[in-house]
């Protein structure tokens, strides 16, 4: 840790899942990794030379899937479930039997409607992602020493805008903000942003990295 930084938080994506290699999925909870997936976790694991202090991870089961290699690794380190699995505004039925490419006109549609309040049977809504996310920053700013969070595009993103904004804006202003956000910021698989808290109000951000180029931690 350096000095006077209160808690350095990585904020990583998972691994490839099935939906990212555009394979046929059941429901967003229980997509699993591929193979590359796998291999993608295991080496980000052998990257991390540096114990963590906690280990958290969303309740999907991509998300522990791509935490595993590097909670066997360091089997010392605590490991805590947060609510930062993935933003998943679709209908659960509309996963069944689906690739991500059939799933693309209902997204596209959802996007289209830039309705914050509007949400699926069984989804989530925009508002209720954003109060998810406002949240989770909450607790950010309690933690200290090093942490590994191993999250989702969506939710990394959000949270990335709110940090960095520094603004409160409407629902509907947010959600319009977002929507050019993640049409502009690809996060792979593994990305890394670091995020150092000096204080509670004071927090340095780096951009996204590649989690698996990087050389070992720390450098």
């Amino acid at each position: 840790m350096i000095p006077d930084v209160r808690s350095e938080i990585w904020l990583v994506r998972h691994g490839q899942s099935e939906s990212n290699a555009n394979l046929a999925t059941v429901s967003p909870h229980s997509t699993r990794l591929t193979e590359t997936g796998w291999r993608q976790a295991s080496r980000f694991a052998r990257l991390i030379d540096v114990q963590p202090d906690l280990i958290i991870v969303s309740p999907y089961v991509r998300s522990v899937q791509s935490a595993r290699p590097l909670c066997e690794r360091y089997p010392q380190t605590p490991v805590e479930e947060w609510p930062v699995q993935e933003f998943t505004y679709l209908s659960p039925a509309a996963y069944q039997g689906t690739t991500a490419a059939q799933r693309r006109p209902q997204i596209d549609a959802y996007w289209r409607k830039s309705d914050p309040k509007f949400h699926h049977p069984g989804a989530e809504s925009f508002s209720v992602f954003l109060s998810r996310v406002t949240e989770v920053i909450e607790r950010l700013k309690q933690l200290k020493g090093f942490v590994m969070i191993i999250s989702h595009g969506h939710t990394i993103r959000l949270l990335w805008q709110l940090l960095s904004s520094g603004v409160a804006l409407s629902p509907e202003k947010q959600m319009q903000a977002y929507y050019h956000l993640r049409q502009s910021v690809v996060i792979s698989n593994f990305a890394v942003l670091k995020l150092r808290f000096v204080s509670e109000t004071d927090v340095w951000m780096t951009g996204f990295s590649d989690g698996l180029g990087m050389k070992k931690y720390p450098e």
